[in-house]
């Protein structure tokens, strides 16, 4: 009797085991005229190479009538060793192409991917790029599928790879959505009807694009970011590169002031931590329409806290010191200007050392200013060269 039991316990697990080994291997039913896959292996395993790798999704439009070609699904993998950082790798595909046209969509949560076309034994191809350095094995394909390849291929085994391009490529790497040359031309391209140079408060948000943050309220630390990035080396590892930020001018949430800071990345002492990689605010707007260059708070409508370079400056003044050679034109005396100076430690009408340290020095006025001083001192010649002519006028007379 125990034996009985036994063999047939046994008997129970051998087919529950072959029909689990069933289930992980490929169940393929039809739903539809569509044919769906779960767990489906795509055979081979990724390397650690420079060179990247590709899943072949199906066929792509040639130029040639195509029937239907199709991949709806989601591709895994388990991507190094044990120790490996992120252990699965998955990807979101919804491709097809048939009759004139081949379109598609990838969405990848942990390593870089991308739709790509490319040529292998002859034949144009859609599929997916696995990044480079990415050890990855035991691929698998879960979804809807027809026509499909789902074969994995190295890069010297295909040729004339190109980004494919397509209106409705839109990637989501690591939880951030990136469009992925929708246009032809590799330019990304926003369509709407124009915002308005003049648009009033009526427009919450413009016609163009929009980037937008998630901040619970007006925060003049954290706003919405553009991010401009490069690779940092030839495995694709990618790092910003300069920034544009926009945060709120003021605290209140009834005022829509905003606040503008421009920079580029550098290792220096930002926040009194040490020197880290941090964003420079190298250019700000402010709320009033100042700039600043090397200052967040600019008190005019340009502030520079540093040199400035420049082959020519034009200054527009609002007056000029001819007003000297006016008849009317007092002139003080040499002697109230020596009094004034022993008294003063400057020259009248100029500001004294501590007042620009202070205010610093307008220059249009200062120009004016000094103008003024040097047409005071021609008068001054003037008058001295007609005494001394008169001296000499005189010690002649005398000689005689």
């Amino acid at each position: 009797m125990i034996k009985k039991t036994l063999l047939s316990v046994t008997l129970l697990l051998i087919v529950l085991a072959s029909k689990a080994q069933v289930f992980t291997q490929q169940l393929q039913v039809t739903n539809n005229n569509r044919d769906y896959y779960v767990n489906r292996a795509i055979t081979g395993e990724t390397s650690e190479s420079i060179e990247p790798t590709y899943i072949l999704l199906h066929k792509a439009y040639a130029g040639v009538f195509l029937e239907e070609h199709h991949v709806m699904g989601k591709i895994t993998a388990i991507r190094g060793g044990v120790s490996a950082w992120n252990r699965k790798w998955t990807v979101e595909v919804n491709t097809s192409a048939a009759s004139n046209q081949t379109r598609g969509t990838l969405i990848t949560y942990n390593e870089t991917s991308r739709l790509v076309t490319l040529v292998y034994n002859s034949i144009s191809y859609l599929a997916a790029e696995i990044g480079t350095n990415s050890l990855m094995g035991s691929i698998t394909f879960t979804g809807y599928a027809r026509n499909e390849m789902l074969t994995l291929v190295t890069h010297q085994q295909v040729s004339n790879v190109q980004p494919f391009s397509n209106l409705s490529d839109i990637i989501s790497l690591n939880g951030r959505t990136v469009i992925s040359d929708p246009h032809p031309s590799g330019n990304l391209v926003v369509i709407g009807p124009g915002a308005d140079v003049n648009a009033g408060s009526g427009n919450l948000l413009s016609n163009g694009l929009v980037v937008m943050a998630t901040t619970t309220a007006r925060n003049a630390t954290k706003g919405a970011q553009i991010e401009f990035a490069i690779p940092r080396d030839a495995s694709g590892n990618c790092f910003g590169q300069g920034r544009i930020l926009t945060v709120a001018g003021d605290g209140v949430m009834n005022n829509l002031t905003g606040k503008m800071l421009i920079g580029t990345r550098r290792a220096f002492n930002k926040a009194g931590g040490g020197v880290q990689w941090y964003y420079g605010d190298d250019i700000v707007i402010d709320g009033t329409g100042n700039v600043g260059i090397g200052t967040l708070t600019p008190q005019a409508k340009l502030a520079v806290n540093g040199d400035m370079f420049a082959k020519k400056v034009k200054v527009t003044a609002t007056g000029w010191s001819d007003f000297v050679f006016d008849p009317s034109y007092k002139l003080p005396s040499l002697y109230e200007i020596e009094r004034f100076i022993k008294a003063n430690r400057h020259l009248p009408d100029i500001p004294t050392e501590a007042e620009v340290k202070e205010k610093g020095i307008d220059v249009g006025e200062m120009n004016k200013l000094l103008l003024q001083k040097i047409e005071e001192q021609m008068l001054y010649i003037i008058e001295l060269r007609k005494e001394v002519d008169g001296l000499k006028k005189a010690i002649k007379g005398e000689a005689k």
